[in-house]
């Protein structure tokens, strides 16, 4: 390969860059590539059997109160083999990493559901009262037992108009793909995203500042990043505590009219999460994921990083051979960990209406999110840190739509709307901060369906253009030039759907 033909010392079979292909040996210029390779074979398997029955257990006065129970047996199974180097010269060929993880999981859940109130006894002062108990235990030999209850309570004082709240607790295993062994992607050399750094206390430039990137006056132009990632062994299991309260209104004097607004309020634990270069540069509690050689740039080692990438190294080895004058400017570990807690508030919009016309039945319908809170702290005993209104906690996003249905015909319009967000971007602007406001997204799609019942039955033709107007998602900053969590660059797409039933 080419950096042990650079490095051979028999001056026959080095390879001399300075000279044209004539001038080297051909066995050497053939072994540069030789087939090398890189094969990841993995596969996901998931066994289960579920067993489960409900039915009336008792009568209360709005009626029966009914039960559900069962129970859940399932394997999860992750393999994964991950080899790289040259099949011709076997001694070449390395394992990356080779794992085969198998977990077993046996769970028991419960639900109770209990009409107190219904149509049958309703009061002058109460339609509805309706009580439901619900609870699920999972067992896992690494983690043990969980147990997780939920409370939901729905009161209809006047026809038309109910409340509804629920309280509740969860429990998320990490996938078994999660927890597979770490290993090193070395692609990501010569970057050039700009950052600021302040080196901590263990590093021989403790407590300077720098600026990296391709601007003028940064400390490195280019830098070289090992990017430690694939899975987390170590990944513990996420937890949830949520409670919601909401409002549902459907006047029986106003026909076809839904409204409902909706309160959450959601406290996540162990959150699993993979940190961006964004993150471990700026955000509060994400350092520990980040290692900056204080000799970044000169492509020189150093006594302080040697020992920080050997370290990486054993915890994380690389997906390739690498050449021994290698030098690491920045090591970023991207693979998932668990921070501390995250906490999210908000309200969810949803209302419709439908009517008929002599020109058909019209629909019209909306449903909108508005983030109140999102914030986060990496380890327990830091300060939580709001997120809201970046790119991973847009304040607002809806959807609308018109549906006209007349005859074997129906024609949907629907409106999609992104707010705008603040994107750290890693660009120097000429307001001094990195930090990009993001434009709103809208879009439309339309959709066209044809019921040719009377030809055939059960069968349709539909179509359907998504991004009618073929709006380009809002310009970000960065090497994509736009966000994928928020938009798409897909542009203005058709499709036709044949259906038929039978």
């Amino acid at each position: 390969m080419l950096q042990r033909a650079m490095e051979d010392s028999n001056p026959a079979t080095a390879l001399n860059p300075f000279v044209n292909a004539a001038g080297n040996s051909a066995a050497t210029l053939g072994s540069i590539d030789n087939n090398y390779r890189r094969d990841n074979t993995s596969s996901q398997r998931l066994r289960e059997v579920q067993v489960k029955g409900d039915g009336p257990l008792f009568s209360v006065g709005g009626g029966e109160a009914r039960i559900a129970v069962g129970v859940d047996l399932r394997n999860e199974q992750a393999v994964q083999l991950q080899t790289s180097g040259t099949p011709a010269r076997a001694a070449d060929m390395f394992i990356v990493r080779d794992d085969n993880i198998s977990r077993d999981v046996f769970a028991g859940f419960a639900e109770l559901n209990v009409p107190f109130i219904s149509s049958q006894n309703a009061l002058p002062w109460m339609q509805r009262l309706t009580l439901s108990l619900a609870g699920r235990a999972d067992y896992y030999a690494a983690y043990g037992t969980r147990f997780n209850p939920k409370l939901g309570i729905v009161v209809e004082p006047i026809a038309g108009f109910s409340l509804h709240a629920s309280y509740g607790k969860s429990f998320v295993a990490p996938n078994v793909g999660m927890i597979t062994h770490k290993f090193g992607f070395v692609g990501s050399q010569n970057s050039s995203g700009f950052y600021t750094y302040t080196f901590p206390a263990d590093s021989p430039r403790a407590g300077e500042t720098i600026s990296i990137g391709n601007t003028a006056g940064t400390e490195a132009a280019t830098y070289n990043v090992y990017n430690s990632g694939g899975g987390n062994p170590d990944l513990k299991p996420e937890k949830a505590t949520t409670w919601s309260l909401g409002l549902d209104i459907a006047p029986p004097q106003v026909p076809g009219l839904r409204l409902s607004v909706g309160y959450y309020n959601v406290l996540y634990q162990n959150t699993i999460y993979k940190a961006t270069m964004n993150d471990v540069f700026y955000k509060p509690g994400f350092e520990y994921l980040l290692t900056v050689s204080p000799t970044i740039g000169q492509g020189v080692s150093n006594a302080y990083m040697d020992a920080a990438v050997a370290a990486e190294y054993a915890e994380s080895p690389p997906e390739m051979d690498l050449a021994t004058y290698t030098v690491w400017d920045v090591i970023f570990r991207s693979y998932a960990v668990n921070i501390g807690s995250r906490k999210f508030e908000g309200l969810d919009f949803d209302g419709a209406y439908d009517f008929e016309t002599n020109f058909g039945r019209f629909s019209v319908a909306g449903n909108a999110n508005l983030k109140l809170v999102d914030t986060q702290k990496v380890l327990p005993t830091d300060p939580y840190v709001s997120r809201l209104g970046s790119d991973q906690a847009v304040k607002w996003k809806g959807r609308g739509s018109l549906n006209w249905a007349y005859g074997p015909a129906n024609v949907n319009l629907a409106m999609n709307y992104v707010g705008s967000y603040k994107l750290a971007t890693g660009v120097r602007y000429s307001d001094g901060t990195t930090v990009q406001k993001v434009k709103a997204w809208t879009t439309f799609d339309l959709g066209v369906r044809y019921s040719l019942d009377q030809l055939i039955k059960g069968f349709s033709i539909q179509g359907r253009v998504v991004n009618l107007f073929d709006k380009d998602p809002p310009w970000v900053d960065s090497g994509a030039g736009y966000s994928s969590s928020n938009s798409n660059a897909y542009g203005r797409m058709f499709e036709v759907t044949v259906r038929a039933a039978f």
